[in-house]
């Protein structure tokens, strides 16, 4: 597995697709609405927003999905918070 490669004591923020079995990381769930998948939280108390084509019907942060600064400003912010 790639992520075990990894130092994750020398690293800030690792940004990876398909972990969602991976370990407790903090993550940011994408869910596109008319793929009618479920979705992943409220079953993972690990991600942190979910980044979304439309809004839900929960109080996690959603973020617009087609927009990257706002995911990315997100991140930082969360990055200083944490």
């Amino acid at each position: 597995q790639a992520l075990s490669q990894l130092d994750l004591s020398a690293a800030d923020l690792v940004l990876i697709e398909g972990y969602r079995q991976s370990p407790s990381f903090p993550r940011i769930e994408c869910h596109r609405v008319e793929l009618k998948k479920p979705l992943l939280f409220p079953d993972d108390e690990n991600i942190i927003a979910i980044a979304t084509n439309q809004p839900l019907d929960t109080q996690r942060q959603q973020l617009d999905i087609n927009n990257p600064n706002q995911v990315a400003n997100f991140i930082i912010g969360w990055l200083e918070n944490t």
